[in-house]
């Protein structure tokens, strides 16, 4: 194996584990948001039915 297919190989490995890691990362972020939107919608209704 050359130098070039082994950095190749090296740049897939890495490319892989960092798109492993953007994906993670989006859904944590998507449940935060879920979570702050279901807070707010809670205190909207709680305040509608207060008045």
């Amino acid at each position: 194996m050359s130098i070039s297919e082994i950095n190749l190989k090296i740049l897939g490995v890495v490319l892989f584990i960092l798109s492993i890691f953007a994906i993670i990362l989006s859904s944590i972020l998507l449940l935060a948001d879920t979570i702050l939107t279901l807070k707010a919608v809670e205190h909207e209704v709680a305040e509608f039915i207060k008045d």
